[in-house]
């Protein structure tokens, strides 16, 4: 549960376009990586002005929590943790149902690395429902590929996706970033990401040396709800494709549909050419495999 200055570039991003203000939740009291100086360079590379001054941490140097969020724009940072050995605002366990006196509090929900430590996902993502305001804003800055046992869970983007879009939230950011455990090289590659943009990339796709995290922002209106399980876009595009071939192959049955039964019957007759197909078919997978598979979605950024 930390900030580098990635992240803390993406944050000022964010606030580009975004209206910032009001109270701000952390899960998990966050760590900060960088100084104010780094902090205020940030602000000013995206035209904002920081807080002159403020009192970094003794033992590191670096600024805190509070002082990154107000210069971003917050009245006031809070945080939520499961234990208060780093202080946190309240202390509370994520795995069951946030009392009601925090529903409907914050203005934005700030997840840095946190939620994968948590194991009942389903509350989780109820409990951020529940505490955010409508029109506040959730963030996720979450471990994606190769971060192996690092929490209980590395998330797929879909996962973000399918959830906030199934449940009526607006999506205001959904980007992958690529990034390299040498703290020598500390700079983030960021990529757009959208729904089934990267299914050619599922196996083996990208590189098994980096390491990938995903910036998921989204905004909870007035219809958004935390009921609707979602289902996988990528199987509800699979059955849809289905169901069009089903209904196509009702008025075709009586020809195409027989004579490729009649075809495929032939072919298992004769193990030799049906192996022969067989090889065809996975050869041009295979080549087509190659030369999608470095196929990365769109660079927009690196911080």
């Amino acid at each position: 549960m930390a900030i580098t200055k990635a992240a803390a570039s993406l944050l000022f991003e964010l606030k580009t376009t975004q209206t910032i203000g009001g109270t701000i939740c952390q899960l998990g009291r966050q760590t900060i990586l960088v100084s104010t100086d780094k902090i205020r360079k940030v602000a000013k590379d995206f035209g904002f002005d920081s807080k002159a001054t403020n009192e970094e941490l003794p033992w590191t140097g670096n600024a805190d929590d509070v002082y990154l969020f107000e210069t971003l724009g917050y009245d006031k940072v809070e945080s939520i943790d499961a234990d208060g050995f780093e202080n946190a605002t309240y202390v509370m366990d994520f795995n069951m149902e946030v009392p009601e006196e925090f529903h409907n509090r914050f203005d934005a929900i700030y997840d840095g690395g946190t939620i994968e430590h948590i194991y009942n996902m389903p509350q989780v993502m109820k409990n951020i429902h529940k505490m955010l305001k409508p029109g506040g804003l959730v963030m996720h800055l979450s471990p994606s590929n190769n971060h192996v046992d690092h929490g209980f869970y590395m998330f797929c983007p879909t996962f973000f996706y399918d959830y906030y879009t199934s449940n009526g939230y607006k999506i205001v950011r959904s980007n992958l970033f690529e990034y390299s455990p040498n703290p020598l090289n500390p700079t983030w590659k960021i990529y757009n990401y959208e729904s089934l943009s990267i299914e050619h990339l599922a196996f083996g796709g990208w590189s098994n040396s980096s390491m990938l995290g995903i910036w998921f922002v989204a905004q909870k209106t007035e219809s958004s709800s935390d009921n609707v399980i979602p289902l996988q876009a990528r199987y509800l595009k699979v059955w849809e494709r289905h169901k069009s071939k089903s209904k196509l192959s009702v008025s075709e049955n009586s020809a195409l549909g027989k004579m490729a039964r009649k075809t495929k019957a032939i072919l298992k007759g004769n193990p030799y050419s049906y192996r022969f197909l067989y090889a065809v078919r996975n050869l041009y997978y295979g080549v087509l495999f190659l030369f999608k598979s470095y196929k990365k979605p769109k660079m927009i950024a690196h911080y």
